[in-house]
């Protein structure tokens, strides 16, 4: 998961690169623009897989889908090709399925998202015990970033005790600061709730109700052939789901704020649930799609997002990276523009953020070219 600082820099080149999009009428019908955008994103992509990196991208541009394409290898020692079907760590952009379980929870009576976190986990004592769920899911907690080093062994227990008892950052509700501890403990709410594992209760809840079909944490040995193995520097990194697997349960440093996988289909899915073509309300989606915690000129954080707003306050861009240092993706849609991205890497969180930046550099150029 991402340190602020680090995110920062990262969002602050975003920005830098979309801020100089400007509006360009089309008709329905995919035009020269349109080609041009897919076949030089195409074309960085090629090169950039050239020493068998592997990615995957789904371009929506005014409704049409110009670019669903793999390149690379998802696994290299079987030469395996990587796929929109290549199931790839997507990383912090689990949290966003988590703030949608919450969501559908609140929703349904079960809980209030103004309610203390104690109301739902009362071992939690003061003061992270008068913590909102709100202010969890806004990052505005003040809990810490980390508990501890992802694959540790921590059971719920030892979570509810150890991170969730760690001191304040700041008071709550005062500033925001990025924690994944936070979205941990808006997992063990669900637990506690629910009365039933997180990861069983956001497959059948969240992602295979709303058609998200090779999403998730737990994998049948049968589709290991789909999933794609990370890399750094050539040297094989193997799969997540094999590390969550041997920790038997006990991977609460990382259960709610990362982990789960997804292909690129599975994304451009949820994309679709999110603009109403799933079972989630409407209520819901709008929750998820609004700015709640300012942090800085124009970006505000959401639930499980990053916003982005003109100067007018008009919503601009909803977008969030995943990464853990291996695997790299990056949900984007620029929604004044009516353009969607989604993108994940496997060679590397800075090499692939270097293609990423490229990529954007060619949807700036198109936007902001001769009209």
């Amino acid at each position: 998961m991402r340190h602020k600082d680090d995110l920062v820099k990262f969002l602050a080149l975003i920005s830098f690169l979309t801020l100089l999009l400007v509006c360009k009428q089309t008709g329905g019908e995919a035009d020269k623009g349109d080609f041009d955008l897919s076949s030089n994103i195409d074309a960085v992509l090629r090169e950039a897989s050239s020493d068998g990196s592997g990615f995957a991208i789904i371009v929506e541009l005014h409704g049409e889908i110009i670019l669903n394409k793999g390149y690379g290898y998802a696994d290299r020692a079987r030469h395996s090709a990587f796929t929109p079907a290549s199931i790839a760590q997507i990383g912090s952009l689990t949290k966003q399925f988590n703030a949608a379980a919450i969501l559908q929870l609140a929703e349904a009576g079960e809980v209030e998202l103004a309610a203390p976190l104690k109301k739902y986990v009362p071992e939690v004592e003061p003061p992270v015990g008068e913590v909102t769920l709100h202010q969890l899911l806004t990052h505005s907690s003040g809990l810490p970033e980390y508990c501890g080093d992802d694959f540790e062994p921590v059971s719920r227990d030892e979570f509810v005790d150890i991170c969730l008892g760690l001191p304040l950052v700041f008071e709550p509700g005062t500033d925001v600061a990025y924690s994944n501890v936070g979205y941990g403990a808006i997992a063990a709410v669900i637990e506690f709730v629910t009365e039933r594992d997180f990861e069983a209760y956001l497959e059948d809840e969240v992602l295979r109700s709303n058609g998200l079909k090779s999403a998730g944490h737990m994998f049948p040995e049968n589709l290991d052939a789909d999933f794609a193995h990370g890399y750094l520097e050539d040297n094989d990194m193997g799969n997540i789901a094999e590390q969550i697997e041997v920790l038997e349960g006990n991977w609460w440093n990382l259960k709610g704020n990362g982990g789960m996988q997804a292909s690129t289909q599975d994304m451009y899915a949820w994309y679709q649930v999110l603009n109403g073509g799933g079972v989630l309300s409407e209520n819901v989606r709008a929750e998820l799609m609004v700015p709640h915690s300012p942090w800085s000129d124009g970006v505000a954080e959401g639930y499980g997002w990053y916003f982005r707003s003109d100067d007018d306050a008009r919503i601009r861009q909803m977008s969030h990276s995943g990464s853990d240092g291996v695997f790299f993706s990056y949900y984007w849609h620029r929604l004044d523009k009516r353009a969607f991205m989604y993108f994940v890497g496997n060679s590397g969180e800075e090499p692939t953020k270097k293609v990423l930046r490229e990529i954007l550099g060619i949807f700036n150029a198109m936007f902001d070219g001769p009209q």
